[in-house]
């Protein structure tokens, strides 16, 4: 550009020999579009977007970034000199309707040295970001973390909340009997203790629906790797006191849920609070009655198939645990008794309640998946006479409102030899092998790399869940085609994605600020509390902060960091649960379960 300006300014000031006023002025116009060209076009050369995994990538595992713009190669350097460690080339545009793009893939599965790097292509240059063993050792345990942030009728003391620590707030050792929930023995007015528990969400609320789905998916991660687990500190109040501290953390919420079922019939409270969403306090200035609403179905079914697996899992901790594991199963009973006895009774708030409802019409599901809990905690055949048409209840993720995937998963992975039991379950896998088979190939097929195809309401969870499910398959078969499409997806939640945005508060270079979650808003502390998923992109909903808002309408861009946008930047804990699984899972899957031989390759050269 300099040189160009100082030609241009010889011909203005300089009559060159045997040339005209005029011809200078021609070749004047001629120069300065030849100029503006070349401006447009190094613009857009220089208008290339890289989109990486900002937390960062295992040395043996796949590692891809996208590539926007114009760009036929790429490399990448060191973070701190941009020394070129390894070249390769793009692969073929293709088109991605969701995000309105053109979208390249850099392979550089084949680099393995640990260290800080980016990605160079074109004049566009990526985030850096590390690979390492150990990349996802913080973030998972954040994940998880995120939970006790979440705790109800507690302090959190500066030595295991940091500065996130806060007052005690919301006992919930006089919740009111609502009169949707009364019952001869439990009349209206009456005042019951169910403190503990985690806030649902950004609110102050405790559903048991959602409190369960989220519970089983942390069981379940804990079930599937009980060793790891007994290594891993979350640092929390129970840790070092004999139990693996994720178990801690899910008692925590578990010791609620107990509290939460009517001891006279079995039936469980579908919800415990306040009559309408409270304003953005901290918990100890909440000063609103508390209650419990209604019964349900749904709520008695889930708290059944939770308390019934968990059982199983808590009977190795029978004596630190007072023998807890048989209460659990014991309530479980009793539960699914009253769910058998009451089949159709479905939630909805009462004209004083206005706080989330989970209400759920179809109950096929959470039938099959109680079913399916208890009989692996008691071997009653009898708890299977739900398993006709699994194939109608299964969608291609995990979701509180469709839990059939709940009980495919612990069927698969559960221990039983009975052959009464056996045959059932080679539908049940026919099911599961379809589903995941499907989600390999739309991870396959998708120019981002995601089985993800729809974005909706907490469009990072339904990803999420989907990845749950591939590296359950991949546990389950040891077939590395599940594993590589499990990473790719959570590559795509930690930066690698259109708004280059990792979706974990806390992590990477570019995170969610000012998350919809009120201890975050009102706490005083500039960082929002960190190792929580946001929903992510979802178009559906645009009436919390208006369309004109919203930076895009496309699907995979339509999110705002703004507080307000409760339909794209809250949190949830049964959005971290998926995120906690999918995180631990890959970390031990890196250290413990991996043959490099079968996933190794590349398409550059160092």
């Amino acid at each position: 550009m300099k040189k160009s300006l100082k030609i241009l300014t010889q011909l203005v000031f300089e009559k060159p020999a045997g040339k005209s006023r005029s011809a200078r002025f021609t070749r004047l116009l001629f120069l300065i579009f030849l100029v503006a060209l070349g401006t447009v076009i190094a613009g857009a050369k220089s208008d290339v977007k890289i989109f990486v995994n900002q937390v960062g990538y295992f040395p043996d595992f796949e590692k891809i970034a996208v590539v926007v713009g114009d760009a036929d190669s790429f490399k990448v350097v060191t973070a701190n000199n941009e020394e070129v460690k390894f070249k390769g080339a793009l692969s073929p545009s293709r088109y991605w309707a969701l995000s309105g793009e053109y979208v390249k893939i850099a392979d550089f599965t084949g680099f393995t040295q640990i260290g800080e790097f980016k990605i160079l292509a074109g004049r566009g240059k990526s985030l850096p970001f590390r690979i390492s063993d150990t990349v996802y050792s913080n973030v998972a345990k954040a994940a998880a973390k995120a939970f006790y942030f979440q705790r109800a009728s507690i302090a959190l003391r500066p030595k295991c909340a940091g500065k996130w620590a806060r007052e005690f707030g919301l006992p919930d050792t006089a919740v009111i009997v609502h009169s949707s929930a009364a019952t001869v023995e439990r009349p209206a007015g009456t005042e019951i203790s169910a403190p503990g528990g985690w806030f649902d969400a950004g609110d102050y609320n405790k559903y048991v629906v959602n409190a369960a789905v989220s519970s089983y998916e942390l069981i379940l991660l804990y079930d599937l790797f009980p060793d790891y687990f007994s290594r891993i500190s979350l640092n929390i109040p129970e840790s070092n006191n004999g139990i693996p501290d994720l178990l801690d953390e899910i008692l925590w919420n578990v010791r609620w849920m107990l509290k939460m079922q009517d001891p006279s019939d079995g039936g469980v409270y579908h919800k415990l609070t306040c009559k309408k969403f409270q304003p953005y306090v901290m918990p100890a200035e909440v000063k609103a009655k508390r209650f419990v609403v209604g019964k349900s179905t749904v709520a008695a079914l889930n708290f059944s198939a939770v308390l019934s697996h968990l059982s199983v899992v808590l009977k190795k901790y029978d004596y630190e645990l007072e023998s807890l594991a048989d209460s659990c199963l014991t309530s479980a009973k009793k539960a699914w008794r009253w769910a058998v006895e009451n089949p159709n009774v479905h939630f909805h708030n009462p004209k004083d309640i206005s706080t989330g409802e989970y209400s759920d019409k179809t109950l096929k599901d959470n039938f099959f998946w109680a079913g399916i809990e208890l009989y692996f905690a008691t071997k009653d055949s009898s708890y299977l006479r739900y398993l006709d048409k699994l194939d109608k209840m299964v969608v291609d993720s995990l979701y509180w409102a469709h839990v059939a995937n709940f009980g495919i998963l612990t069927a698969l992975t559960g221990s039983v030899k009975e052959k009464e039991f056996l045959l059932k379950r080679s539908n049940i896998e026919k099911v599961f092998k379809k589903t995941v088979e499907t989600l390999v190939n739309q991870n396959s097929n998708s120019p981002y790399k995601i089985s993800l195809s729809v974005f909706k309401w907490g469009s990072n969870a339904n990803l999420l869940n989907q990845t749950v499910l591939l590296l359950s398959a991949y546990k389950i078969y040891n077939d590395v085609k599940y594993l590589k499409a499990a990473v790719t997806n959570a590559d795509y939640v930690l930066g690698r994605n259109p708004l280059n945005i990792c979706f974990v508060t806390g992590f990477g270079e570019h995170s969610p600020r000012n998350i919809h979650h009120r201890i975050s808003i009102a706490d005083g502390v500039k960082d929002p509390v960190p190792g929580f998923v946001v929903g992510g992109a979802n178009p559906y909903y645009l009436v919390d902060i208006g369309a004109k808002n919203y930076p895009s309408l496309l699907p995979a861009k339509c999110y705002a960091d703004v507080v307000e946008s409760y339909s794209t930047n809250e949190v949830a804990i049964n959005w971290n649960a998926p995120l906690a699984f999918v995180l631990f899972g890959i970390n031990y899957f890196s250290s413990n379960y991996f043959n490099k031989s079968k996933i190794r390759y590349s398409n550059g050269t160092y």
